[in-house]
């Protein structure tokens, strides 16, 4: 992947997701404990998962590679999987594999039709979008049909916290997507209280999808509250885990850390979060 913030021009990936029969836009460059211990209490080793959904087309194998480095020396076994795994079915079943810790290096999108603070970001499965397949579920909006952009841009314009890019240069993939209606109604199981880190833009612009997610049985769900470059991204999601898995610091500290080390994103200003605000004690441990 290229460095965006060692050249004077890089590319943005402009996300476009279609909820269903409404087209959608979002801009995206490129994933309960009741205590405050996260402990292996029944004795098995943990596991943890890598969900890279870029890996196809934006491989990291730094991220990767640094990312099983901390979990293993944390004690988990990690199961890494790529694009072409990262199915609907996949997400659908995500819960049962009993991962204590998942990670997810992903597209995502929002629907800008929509109440921004209430609409649900959406994860990119690896899944190329078909309209003849999952036709149920696209009519109910249990799945939706997203797509991103490639953006070469100049001149980045803000005024009152909004910006504008120019140069639309070329449109690539168009994909499978599920969000937190497709966590209430089509997953299944109950995650057994996992750390979700969802390495997505504006993946935590609201709690939709983190509650949602919350619900089905995580204890945390860390990610932006706005478009995040992709390296910003990986190195973020990188000091986050090394807080928490080398350093034992609790979430609340480890989100901090992370943030004061790096700073907000140069280009958007996002920062990482986490929810629910109740989590911030939470500490991972295999004692």
């Amino acid at each position: 992947m290229k460095n965006v913030l060692s050249s004077r021009r890089f590319i943005l990936i402009v996300t476009v997701a279609f909820l269903v029969t409404v087209s959608t836009l979002l801009f995206f460059h490129f994933p309960s404990l009741t205590q405050t211990s996260y402990n292996n209490s029944n004795g098995q080793t943990p596991r943890a998962a890598i969900i890279d959904q870029l890996y196809d087309d934006y491989p990291n194998l730094a991220f990767e590679n640094t990312a099983k480095k901390d979990l293993q020396y944390a004690g988990y076994t990690v199961d890494l999987y790529t694009t072409k795994n990262i199915t609907v079915s996949f997400y659908k079943n995500l819960p049962l594999m009993g991962y204590k810790i998942i990670i997810i290096r992903s597209h995502a999108s929002l629907p800008l039709n929509n109440d921004p603070k209430t609409s649900s970001a959406d994860i990119f499965t690896g899944e190329k979008y078909q309209p003849d397949k999952y036709t149920l579920e696209q009519i109910l909006g249990l799945v939706d049909k997203s797509s991103y952009l490639y953006l070469d841009y100049g001149v980045t314009h803000f005024r009152n916290g909004s910006y504008t890019l120019n140069n639309l240069a070329s449109s690539s993939g168009t994909y499978f997507s599920v969000g937190s209606k497709f966590i209430d109604q089509q997953m299944q199981g109950k995650f057994p209280g996992s750390i979700i880190l969802i390495g997505g833009c504006a993946s935590l612009h609201n709690p939709t999808l983190a509650d949602s997610l919350v619900k089905r049985g995580a204890s945390t769900i860390i990610g932006w509250n706005k478009l995040v470059l992709a390296d910003h991204n990986d190195a973020a999601m990188l000091g986050v885990l090394d807080s928490l898995l080398v350093d034992k610091s609790d979430l609340q500290d480890a989100i901090n850390s992370t943030m004061k080390t790096l700073g907000p994103d140069p280009l958007f200003s996002s920062v990482l979060k986490y929810y629910p605000a109740s989590a911030g004690s939470i500490r991972v441990g295999i004692n």
